[in-house]
Protein backbone atom coordinates (compact mmCIF):
# COMPACT_ATOMS: atom_id res chain seq x y z
CA UNK A 1 0.00 0.00 0.00
CA UNK A 2 3.12 2.37 0.11
CA UNK A 3 4.19 2.60 -3.59
CA UNK A 4 1.64 3.96 -5.67
CA UNK A 5 2.41 1.22 -8.93
CA UNK A 6 0.68 -1.13 -7.08
CA UNK A 7 -2.34 0.70 -6.41
CA UNK A 8 -4.58 -0.33 -9.22
CA UNK A 9 -3.13 -4.34 -9.19
CA UNK A 10 -3.98 -4.04 -5.63
CA UNK A 11 -7.65 -2.43 -6.08
CA UNK A 12 -8.65 -5.12 -9.18
CA UNK A 13 -7.12 -7.96 -7.13
CA UNK A 14 -9.52 -6.90 -4.35
CA UNK A 15 -12.51 -5.49 -6.51
CA UNK A 16 -12.49 -9.04 -8.13
CA UNK A 17 -12.50 -11.31 -4.85
CA UNK A 18 -15.64 -8.69 -3.81
CA UNK A 19 -17.44 -9.07 -7.23
CA UNK A 20 -16.96 -12.55 -8.54
CA UNK A 21 -18.34 -14.49 -6.01
CA UNK A 22 -22.12 -11.81 -6.59
CA UNK A 23 -21.99 -12.95 -9.80
CA UNK A 24 -21.12 -16.60 -9.77
CA UNK A 25 -24.15 -16.48 -6.84
CA UNK A 26 -26.19 -15.15 -10.20
CA UNK A 27 -25.25 -17.11 -12.99
CA UNK A 28 -25.14 -20.61 -10.45
CA UNK A 29 -28.79 -19.72 -9.36
CA UNK A 30 -29.76 -19.36 -13.10
CA UNK A 31 -27.88 -22.34 -14.14
CA UNK A 32 -30.16 -24.51 -12.11
CA UNK A 33 -33.19 -23.13 -13.64
CA UNK A 34 -32.07 -24.22 -17.35
CA UNK A 35 -34.56 -27.25 -17.97
CA UNK A 36 -33.10 -30.49 -17.78
CA UNK A 37 -35.18 -32.39 -20.57
CA UNK A 38 -33.13 -29.86 -22.33
CA UNK A 39 -29.79 -31.03 -21.53
CA UNK A 40 -31.44 -34.63 -21.61
CA UNK A 41 -32.55 -34.22 -25.09
CA UNK A 42 -29.12 -32.65 -26.41
CA UNK A 43 -27.48 -35.74 -24.81
CA UNK A 44 -29.95 -37.98 -26.39
CA UNK A 45 -28.70 -36.24 -29.66
CA UNK A 46 -25.38 -37.27 -29.11
CA UNK A 47 -23.98 -33.48 -27.75
CA UNK A 48 -21.11 -33.70 -25.36
CA UNK A 49 -20.67 -31.85 -22.57
CA UNK A 50 -18.53 -28.72 -24.06
CA UNK A 51 -22.01 -28.68 -26.89
CA UNK A 52 -24.49 -28.61 -24.68
CA UNK A 53 -22.75 -25.84 -22.29
CA UNK A 54 -22.81 -24.67 -25.83
CA UNK A 55 -25.96 -25.20 -27.46
CA UNK A 56 -28.39 -25.16 -24.18
CA UNK A 57 -27.25 -23.85 -21.22
CA UNK A 58 -25.51 -20.54 -22.80
CA UNK A 59 -28.33 -19.32 -24.97
CA UNK A 60 -30.96 -20.54 -21.95
CA UNK A 61 -29.08 -18.10 -19.29
CA UNK A 62 -28.05 -15.59 -22.18
CA UNK A 63 -30.88 -13.21 -20.33
CA UNK A 64 -29.16 -13.08 -17.03
CA UNK A 65 -25.40 -12.44 -19.13
CA UNK A 66 -27.31 -9.46 -20.85
CA UNK A 67 -28.39 -8.03 -18.00
CA UNK A 68 -25.25 -8.37 -15.57
CA UNK A 69 -23.39 -6.47 -19.05
CA UNK A 70 -25.71 -3.80 -19.30
CA UNK A 71 -25.06 -3.28 -15.17
CA UNK A 72 -21.06 -3.58 -15.45
CA UNK A 73 -20.58 -1.23 -18.64
CA UNK A 74 -21.18 2.04 -16.43
CA UNK A 75 -18.11 0.41 -14.35
CA UNK A 76 -15.17 2.12 -15.09
CA UNK A 77 -17.56 5.44 -13.71
CA UNK A 78 -18.34 3.41 -10.45
CA UNK A 79 -15.23 2.35 -9.01
CA UNK A 80 -16.87 2.27 -5.45
CA UNK A 81 -16.32 4.85 -3.17
CA UNK A 82 -15.70 2.86 -0.40
CA UNK A 83 -13.67 0.42 -1.99
CA UNK A 84 -11.07 2.87 -3.28
CA UNK A 85 -11.62 5.46 -0.17
CA UNK A 86 -10.51 2.65 2.24
CA UNK A 87 -7.09 1.98 0.34
CA UNK A 88 -6.71 5.44 0.08
CA UNK A 89 -3.55 6.58 1.86
CA UNK A 90 -0.75 10.03 1.58
CA UNK A 91 1.17 7.85 0.25
CA UNK A 92 -0.59 6.43 -2.81
CA UNK A 93 -3.07 9.24 -3.84
CA UNK A 94 -0.93 9.88 -6.85
CA UNK A 95 -2.43 6.88 -8.25
CA UNK A 96 -5.64 6.56 -6.24
CA UNK A 97 -7.80 9.45 -7.16
CA UNK A 98 -11.25 8.63 -8.86
CA UNK A 99 -13.75 11.09 -9.43
CA UNK A 100 -15.74 9.13 -6.45
CA UNK A 101 -13.01 10.55 -4.15
CA UNK A 102 -12.80 13.66 -5.80
CA UNK A 103 -16.25 14.45 -5.23
CA UNK A 104 -16.18 13.79 -1.53
CA UNK A 105 -12.86 15.84 -1.43
CA UNK A 106 -14.13 19.40 -2.78
CA UNK A 107 -17.68 18.55 -1.03
CA UNK A 108 -16.61 18.17 2.11
CA UNK A 109 -12.92 19.27 2.50
CA UNK A 110 -13.07 22.13 0.61
CA UNK A 111 -16.78 23.06 1.29
CA UNK A 112 -17.17 23.76 -2.92
CA UNK A 113 -20.85 21.34 -2.40
CA UNK A 114 -22.05 23.03 -6.22
CA UNK A 115 -18.96 21.79 -7.68
CA UNK A 116 -18.80 18.93 -6.46
CA UNK A 117 -22.69 18.10 -6.92
CA UNK A 118 -21.91 19.29 -11.18
CA UNK A 119 -19.46 17.08 -11.04
CA UNK A 120 -21.53 14.07 -9.59
CA UNK A 121 -24.70 15.16 -11.91
CA UNK A 122 -21.91 14.87 -14.97
CA UNK A 123 -20.80 11.42 -14.27
CA UNK A 124 -24.31 10.10 -13.24
CA UNK A 125 -25.19 11.76 -16.96
CA UNK A 126 -22.76 10.18 -18.81
CA UNK A 127 -23.15 6.58 -17.20
CA UNK A 128 -26.91 7.09 -18.10
CA UNK A 129 -25.86 7.53 -21.36
CA UNK A 130 -23.85 4.81 -21.47
CA UNK A 131 -26.05 2.19 -19.75
CA UNK A 132 -28.93 3.39 -22.18
CA UNK A 133 -27.03 3.29 -25.33
CA UNK A 134 -25.76 -0.41 -24.63
CA UNK A 135 -29.25 -1.42 -23.64
CA UNK A 136 -30.09 -0.09 -27.40
CA UNK A 137 -26.99 -2.08 -28.69
CA UNK A 138 -28.22 -5.49 -26.96
CA UNK A 139 -31.53 -4.98 -27.97
CA UNK A 140 -30.85 -4.16 -31.63
CA UNK A 141 -28.31 -8.08 -31.27
CA UNK A 142 -31.03 -9.43 -29.39
CA UNK A 143 -33.58 -8.72 -32.20
CA UNK A 144 -31.11 -9.86 -34.68
CA UNK A 145 -30.05 -12.93 -33.33
CA UNK A 146 -33.52 -13.60 -32.83
CA UNK A 147 -34.78 -13.13 -36.59
CA UNK A 148 -31.46 -15.17 -37.44
CA UNK A 149 -32.83 -18.35 -35.45
CA UNK A 150 -36.09 -18.39 -36.62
Amino acid sequence: MGEPKYFYYIQVITWLVKELGWAAIIYLADIAGVKKELHEAAIIDGAGRFKRMWYVTIPSISTTIVTLLILRISGPLNTGFDHVYVLQNALNISHSKVIDTYVYKMGTREQRFSYATAVGLMKSVVAVILLTSSNFITKKISDICNTNNV
